[in-house]
């Protein structure tokens, strides 16, 4: 039987961009994926071994001993149940998805009981921008706030709907407009809605965005629990919001279903398949991410700006996302981690870590920048 260093699950654009990464690593990989056109492209485009996963979760168990990490990037809809599957089997696994936070102690006695290690929130937003948000807490000997400003973005918004373009999950693109999300507000944690709290933002070397509150804080609401004032934002161009509001509330995110002839339909899910259908077309984008900290009289900022990529023909997304997940996996695979469940700000939270995690991502192709003031 054919053994592999990783096992990757799911294959779309997130899962292709971290097998090309881990390939020109030296890595030896297994793609699989329940899609067989997706399959094919992975085979016929990077030459790397494939196999076809069927919808039964335990299927999964015929790949156990086969490889020394799992990868995951499946959607958000169903990736849980099999990261929880995996931690449960002793499976080594790094996910890029957004696992739920009050799992996370389950998921430690878990892997402590199976011996496996689990790398969670392994992409961009979380996962670098948690990673630069406990380096800069390290840095500042703590914090008095911290905002993070992500988004992925056209290259050029002009005659686009909504400004806007579909790069990654069109489900998860609309829930953005539609949950509670969590703020710090001097030490309390407070809920806003995600048109409650906007404004404009001038990201260095970049110009003015608007911006709306995300529910991307997740697990640095208690690992820098002592942080009295912490934010994520969502960054669009201007005038999105405007629009976006308006299709909240003549329903098109409604997640209710509704009778549209005899039939349960879910007006979110139909909104989501119009957006990856128009507005999938043109896929030239750019991730931003900034990510703020205040301490008394400093002003720091880690920013990093990935653009869609004609060379590689992958998206700024693709690139930001895959690449982190193939380079914390990279880190994983050499053992340096002494966490069973390994979440991404104590890689910034630890000096010889993160330096370790600029090398990786530099020589990824991911720019970083970090500048410094008083104010």
């Amino acid at each position: 039987m054919m053994k592999y260093d990783v096992c990757i699950l799911g294959v779309g654009r997130i899962g292709y961009a971290a097998a090309y990464d881990l390939k020109r690593l030296g890595y030896k990989v297994l793609a699989l994926d329940i899609s067989e056109e997706r399959l094919k492209k992975i085979r016929t485009e990077l030459d790397i071994d494939i196999a076809r996963l069927t919808p039964k979760l335990d299927d999964l168990s015929r790949y156990k001993d086969r490889a020394r990490l799992f990868l995951s990037s499946l959607p958000i809809d169903i990736s849980n149940k099999y990261v929880e599957y995996m931690i449960s089997q002793g499976i080594n696994v790094v996910d890029v998805s957004s696992v739920p936070e009050d799992r996370i102690p389950l998921y430690q006695n878990m892997a402590k009981k199976s011996g496996c290690k689990a790398f969670l929130y392994a992409g961009v937003a979380p996962g670098m921008a948690q990673t630069l948000s406990g380096a800069l807490y390290r840095e500042l000997d703590g914090l008095d706030k911290l905002e993070i400003y992500v988004g992925g973005i056209p290259l050029d918004p002009e005659g686009k709907p909504l400004k806007t373009n579909i790069t990654w999950n069109p489900l998860g693109f609309l829930l953005q407009y539609k949950i509670k999300c969590r703020k710090v507000v001097d030490g309390e944690v407070k809920y806003f809605d995600p048109f409650e709290d906007t404004g404009i933002v001038k990201l260095p070397g970049e110009g003015e965005y608007e911006y709306f509150i995300s529910d991307g804080l997740k697990t640095l609401l208690n690992t820098l629990k002592d942080v009295p004032n912490m934010a994520e934002y969502t960054i669009r161009y201007k005038g999105h919001l405007k629009e976006m509001y308006l299709l909240r509330e003549i329903g098109f995110l409604d997640i209710d279903p509704i009778d549209v002839d005899g039939y349960a339909v879910e007006p979110v899910k139909v909104t989501a398949k119009l957006f990856d259908k128009y507005l999938s077309k043109d896929p030239r984008d750019k991730t931003l991410l900034a990510v703020y900290g205040y301490s008394r009289d400093v002003e720091a900022i880690y920013y990093s700006y990935i653009y869609y990529n004609d060379e590689l023909g992958m998206t700024g997304m693709q690139i930001a996302t895959g690449f982190n997940l193939a380079r914390y996996g990279h880190m994983l695979l050499d053992g340096i981690f002494e966490w069973e469940v390994i979440l991404p700000e104590y890689i910034g939270l630890d000096d010889e870590l993160f330096r370790r995690y600029l090398k990786e991502i530099d020589d990824a192709g991911i720019n970083l920048y970090r500048v410094e003031e008083r104010i």
